[in-house]
């Protein structure tokens, strides 16, 4: 009887559950995380001649020279300027962080899309904890440089400083080591490009321009919807779009022209996203650069080193799969069918998905779905239990009770047992 009335409370128990779990989903990031510390000490400073303040990134020769030193370079990847996947439409906001990114950040949260960011370093280590809700929500972050220098005009050393810094400002915030960059001003040779390359960073640029920036503070910014409403009676399809989150007339601006693309039946995804990329951080040659101690070594030369990210990969891999399984026993029970042979399928498949490795926020810890999970689990074993008792007592007296006239054979006794 204990056993039934505690399967009979479970469905409200898990309903009380999963409403507080939903609740705590629907606060504001400002109440769910706590304002973090970051390191900047590194940050490149001004002479006090020139004002002070934060400075332009230094060439570093031995920083250039680690880098060509790699005994088997990559390929120089293709200057990217269009989605591989055709059906989605890759939206990217560049130079924030900025007061006005929180703009772009609650529209997407209340849309329910994901975009990538461009970041400028010099703006991130003004505003880390508008990148850290950014990261946090689920959006790509990637390198718009240190301080948004035509890299044209740079010497290598002083090209290689400025993706260098620009990538450390992530790292400091985000712990992560970008595949992608972007040259400001779209400013990039086949030198460029190329020393991108080696250190593991692909040139990203885009097909359909927005001209923002040439309207801040002027009555044409109109003309960003004009533009993309344009483009949508063209039938423009696996577009990368370019916008500005660092005024905020550019970021409000952006957010009706994502409504043009909703309303036109566009789906916004991140660039990675839409080049089927689903680690846009595992950059193992710049995450070797920094692991090996050669960001704060400016004089001599260190052994060449790749990251090793297997180990990450193995237990990121371990917590989806954990969070993903509870997740489906909970919609499983709340449906009033504990269909444990799909969950168990499905666990086969969750273990072998990593395309959501880089996502933040997953983990080990026990959610309400994962309590629930554990709560049916054991009421059902307890019920197993209580059957199990019950036959063999049943059994036990059937032995001895006096034999009936009908001999019953062995093998039907079993049978009678089994299906008892």
């Amino acid at each position: 009887m204990q056993t039934s009335a505690l399967l009979l409370l479970l469905p409200s128990l898990i309903q009380a559950l999963a409403k507080s779990e939903h609740a705590a989903m629907r606060r504001a990031p400002s109440d769910q995380q706590q304002p973090a510390s970051f390191d900047f000490s590194w940050v490149p400073q001004r002479d006090l001649g020139s004002g002070g303040g934060i400075g332009p990134a230094p060439g570093i020769p031995a920083w250039t020279q680690w880098f060509r030193q790699n005994p088997s370079p990559p390929p120089t990847p293709e200057t990217v300027t269009q989605c591989s996947d055709m059906s989605v439409w890759g939206t990217s906001f560049d130079d924030g962080p900025s007061e006005s990114t929180p703009i772009v950040l609650d529209w997407f949260a209340k849309a329910g899309f994901k975009t990538s960011f461009w970041v400028i370093g010099t703006n991130v280590a003004g505003y880390p904890d508008i990148l850290n809700r950014t990261f946090h929500e689920g959006h790509q972050i990637a390198s718009h440089t240190w301080s948004h220098r035509d890299l044209q005009k740079l010497s290598d050393d002083e090209v290689v400083s400025e993706l260098v810094y620009g990538i450390m400002a992530i790292r400091a915030v985000t712990g992560k080591t970008p595949k992608y960059y972007r040259p400001p001003m779209g400013s990039m040779d086949a030198r460029v490009q190329t020393i991108a390359g080696m250190m593991g960073l692909t040139s990203t640029l885009w097909s359909q321009d927005s001209q923002d920036w040439t309207y801040v503070d002027k009555p044409e910014m109109g003309n960003v919807l004009t533009a993309f409403q344009r483009w949508m009676d063209e039938g423009v399809q696996g577009a990368i779009s370019l916008e500005h989150d660092l005024w905020s007339d550019t970021s409000r601006v952006g957010m009706q022209a994502m409504e043009i693309l909703v309303r036109n039946n566009r789906t916004i995804v991140p660039v990675s996203d839409c080049l089927r990329d689903p680690t846009p951080y595992n950059n193992a040659i710049l995450e070797g650069f920094f692991q090996s101690g050669q960001f704060t070594q400016r004089e001599r030369v260190l052994p060449f080193r790749l990251a090793d990210f297997a180990s990450t990969v193995r237990m990121t891999a371990t917590a989806s799969a954990t969070t993903s399984v509870a997740a489906t026993r909970q919609a499983e029970v709340t449906k009033g069918s504990a269909n444990w042979t799909s969950s168990q399928g499905s666990m086969g498949t969750v273990a072998t998905d990593y395309s959501n490795l880089d996502s933040p926020g997953r983990g080990p810890m026990l959610s309400s779905s994962a309590i629930a999970g554990i709560a049916v689990g054991s009421a059902a074993g307890a019920a197993l239990l209580v059957i199990a008792a019950v036959l063999l007592v049943r059994w036990d007296h059937a032995k001895r009770v006096p034999k009936q006239s009908q001999t019953t054979s062995p093998a039907s006794e079993s049978e009678s047992f089994l299906t008892a």
